[in-house]
């Protein structure tokens, strides 16, 4: 079943055309404010903005998990698995020559789906609504300027082990041998961002090109994310076949 979920989310990654309106459906903003307002700790402001309501679902997944033998918990999947999938558009980035752009666009697109995807496997919507909360309170708090308790550090390691199977996907859809040399040296290296590992082994898996970059850079890279999609639905498919 967590198979066919992942399969079906996928398909709307790639074909929702105008953004997922599932994205932004929860008053998020709305939330995060009035927990500033109530709690003045960062600590425990990120304790009641993130870590109860995820309480408060896994209660809800323990409850309903038998009903209508299992009806209600699959629709809770998706709904969840809906919330935290951003649809990115590469068509708007094709053509971008700006290198701060292009270089965040694997991360961007790592972002959109694939941390969901991976903490859906591991821990099913408990997991992935907690990374989406964790996420999009960490946006909350770099736009107001506000603490945020380390939530950056949450983040890099909840996408240290999917970034990296993302990272292997890219080696073996691209050149192999420069992208899988550059994944193996950075693999354990943390002093470098999650976007900047992705972008150099995004880069060395495309054979990038100095003099090729103006007319190659952004087609090859689009190419490379979308078949990574595929790549993380094959993923799926062997741990199914494996019992997971």
């Amino acid at each position: 079943m967590n198979f066919l979920l992942i399969l079906a989310i996928v398909l709307v990654h790639r074909n929702w055309f105008g953004g997922n309106l599932a994205y932004n459906v929860l008053p998020l903003d709305g939330w995060f404010a009035t927990m500033l307002g109530i709690v003045t700790s960062s600590s425990l402001r990120f304790v009641f903005a993130v870590v109860v309501p995820t309480t408060f679902l896994c209660l809800v997944c323990w409850v309903i998990g038998d009903w209508l033998f299992g009806f209600l918990y699959l629709l809770l999947c998706i709904f969840v698995l809906l919330l935290s999938v951003d649809v990115l558009d590469l068509d708007g980035y094709r053509g971008e020559q700006n290198d701060a752009v292009t270089n965040q666009l694997p991360y961007l697109f790592f972002q959109s789906i694939f941390p969901s995807l991976f903490w859906f496997l591991v821990l099913g919507p408990i997991g992935v609504f907690f990374y989406f909360l964790s996420e999009r309170y960490l946006g909350y708090c770099e736009n107001g300027r506000i603490e945020s308790f380390g939530v950056e550090r949450i983040l890099y390691w909840m996408e240290w082990i999917p970034i990296r199977l993302t990272g292997f996907i890219f080696a073996l859809l691209g050149e192999f041998r420069s992208g899988f040399s550059v994944w193996v040296d950075s693999f354990i290296d943390i002093e470098i961002s999650n976007a900047e590992f992705l972008n150099s082994v995004a880069r060395a898996a495309i054979l990038l090109k100095e003099e090729d970059k103006e007319e190659s850079e952004v087609p090859l890279l689009h190419w490379l994310l979308e078949k990574t999609v595929w790549g993380w639905v094959a993923f799926a498919a062997i741990l199914t076949i494996w019992g997971w």
